[in-house]
């Protein structure tokens, strides 16, 4: 296996060895096998500094969303030298919400760039609809340059309907309608 692209942002994938990540993500290689499209919930940013950390779920068990304890250490020195405040940010998870900035696109076009040059021989999509514009554009991207190996092969593995579009013309070798983890199940896949 080359890469495993994922959406998913609950880090259930890359708590395994083999498909663990970077966080953040680095525009040049060697790159993780997984790269995750919108983050995950294993590290928490702030708002206003930037600062990375370990998810805490603790923190945001309350109604208010927690202080980034960087700024406040920030904001104490500003004010102990007689400086104003600049204000404290707010923790959030480290994921990319629809239509928000993703702080590791560069580096996901410069691994999806890599990844495409080396002309996969396989391409399986899982469990997605393909409906954000990148991650379609990407599945597309892949597929038609499998397809394009003689010994190319893809599939498209999902509970509901494959895409349809211009860009999904021809685009499967196999398509299975179902749930995915029946199918890993009837393939004998852990």
């Amino acid at each position: 296996m080359l890469r495993l692209y994922t959406q998913n942002v609950d880090g259930i994938d890359t708590r395994l060895e083999p498909l663990a990540t970077a966080i953040p993500l680095e525009e040049k290689g060697p790159w993780p096998k997984t790269i995750q499209l919108h983050g995950g919930l294993d590290k928490m940013v702030c708002s206003k500094c930037g600062e990375l950390s370990d998810f805490k779920a603790d923190l945001f068990e309350g109604t208010e969303t927690p202080p980034c304890s960087a700024c406040e250490g920030m904001d104490m020195a500003r004010e102990a030298c007689g400086k104003r405040s600049h204000g404290i940010g707010r923790l959030r998870p480290r994921m990319v919400l629809y239509n928000e900035y993703n702080p590791d696109q560069d580096a996901i076009g410069a691994v999806t760039m890599a990844d495409l040059k080396t002309r996969p021989d396989a391409v399986i999509v899982v469990g997605t609809s393909l409906k954000i514009p990148g991650v379609k554009r990407m599945a597309s991207e892949m597929c038609k340059v499998a397809r394009g190996r003689k010994d190319g092969f893809t599939a498209w593995i999902n509970n509901c309907d494959e895409p349809s579009g211009p860009e999904f013309q021809d685009c499967w070798d196999l398509v299975v309608k179902g749930d995915s983890d029946e199918v890993a199940r009837h393939a004998a896949i852990p």
